[in-house]
């Protein structure tokens, strides 16, 4: 790290609404481009750069990522990194398009730790995104119930199915929609964190499918629940084979 000149002082926190264009970046992306920028902002005499592994799965209760960018370069410019944290994300541009906004920074501070918590919006829209109906063409003994499952769904429900992701509500569907926004193929590093990943996703669908009905009375609470498990199904079969393990 290179100091350059020196730094300014912070501003308010910025809210940008959501813009079309926004969801076509990736959450991981937004968040790097973005608490670049309000760095670059918060320190011009630092050269640091935020990468895409800076930012870390999150078990607060209160927080779904986080990173450690203000404990990184709290030495380098001499103050505590809870401060150095703080005069950051006055900068930073919060959209609810991906995650949700903290402007009085509440929730977002802990530890010198920087917490961000996934918007709803973007759950959702990750849940459109990879619920699209595919061939079930994988058969790996990890996807028996999400293939069971969206073979049932083909022959009940022929054709298109439009579900509502807001009907989603339970605390096992909340973990699988963060889950697969989360758990992505961007994400994997190498063969061990697919496994890994995968493993955890299948974990989570086996508590959901053996508490929750997929198939139920209601109609729309029947098609958000397909659709979850059509997600849950792409995403697992995308990091099996991010990991390299065919179908058997």
């Amino acid at each position: 790290m290179i100091l350059r000149n020196s730094g300014q002082k912070g501003k308010e926190p910025i809210f940008l609404a959501p813009h079309p264009e926004m969801p076509e970046l990736t959450l991981r992306s937004y968040l790097q481009n973005n608490l670049q920028s309000a760095l670059n902002q918060a320190f011009p005499a630092l050269v640091y750069r935020v990468k895409p592994e800076s930012f870390y799965l999150c078990r607060t209760g209160t927080a779904d990522l986080c990173t450690p960018v203000a404990l990184q370069i709290s030495s380098s410019v001499a103050i505590p990194a809870e401060q150095a944290a703080r005069r950051i994300m006055t900068h930073f541009p919060w959209n609810i398009s991906f995650v949700q906004p903290d402007t009085q920074l509440e929730q977002t501070l802990q530890n010198g730790f920087i917490n961000f918590r996934i918007s709803a919006q973007y759950l959702h829209t990750c849940l459109l995104d990879n619920a699209k109906v595919e061939p079930l063409s994988a058969r790996h003994s990890i996807l028996e119930k999400t293939n069971a499952v969206i073979k049932y769904a083909e022959v009940k429900s022929p054709g298109v199915i439009n579900g509502n992701p807001e009907l989603l509500v339970e605390q096992e569907e909340i973990l699988l929609l963060k889950a697969i926004a989360l758990l992505d193929t961007d994400s994997v590093w190498n063969r061990s964190s697919a496994v890994l990943f995968t493993n955890q996703i299948a974990a989570i669908f086996e508590r959901f499918y053996l508490k929750h009905a997929v198939f139920t009375e209601s109609i729309e609470l029947t098609y958000a629940r397909i659709l979850l498990v059509r997600a849950v199904h792409n995403r697992i079969c995308s990091l099996l084979n991010k990991a390299g393990i065919n179908d058997s």
